[in-house]
């Protein structure tokens, strides 16, 4: 029996809640970054909020981030040097850094670099069925998960809440 209380460990209840938000897209991520639960529509939004995705990588090393995707990635290291500050620096985070940097001179210069990077985090997409997407994403800390916040993604303008909501309806369960 795993402990809900451990580390990395998506609580049942926190799974069956996002997969029944069918028209509200939402993913739970670790102190890393790690994409390790979405729901459908968080899913068909990007493949950046599938399972296994760290946002981070998938921003600084070439050829990860989907086209017709758009992100703030001094944003993105803010968000992770927000975790550092909240969790201890361990081997994990360590391998993280190195390879980012080792990856990309705009990782290094984001990570040197200091903001007041806020949520909601602000991101575009282009999706094929919808058109463009205006989106923000709040996260918030899921209650007795040190280490896990649950994510919301919303549109920032009527036209991208109107394309959402038709991309909810295209693609979420018959409502007959």
């Amino acid at each position: 029996m795993r402990d809900e209380g451990s580390p990395g460990v998506v609580p049942a209840e926190a799974l069956q809640m996002i997969n029944a938000w069918t028209a509200v897209p939402a993913f739970i991520r670790d102190r890393y970054l790690n994409v390790i639960a979405s729901n459908d529509l968080a899913k068909e939004i990007s493949p950046i909020f599938n399972e296994g995705v760290n946002l981070v990588r998938v921003v600084f090393c070439a050829g990860q981030l989907p086209a017709g995707v758009q992100t703030v990635p001094q944003q993105l290291a803010d968000k992770l040097k927000e975790a550092l500050a909240l969790y201890e620096w361990d081997a994990e985070f360590e391998e993280l850094v190195e390879e980012l940097s080792a990856a990309s001179p705009e990782f290094v210069q984001a990570w040197a670099g200091a903001s007041d990077t806020v949520e909601p985090l602000p991101f575009s997409v282009h999706h094929s069925q919808v058109g463009p997407l205006s989106l923000t994403y709040q996260a918030m800390t899921m209650p007795g998960q040190f280490d896990l916040s649950l994510a919301v993604l919303r549109g920032t303008d009527d036209d991208s809440r109107a394309a959402l909501q038709r991309l909810a309806e295209l693609t979420g369960p018959d409502q007959s």
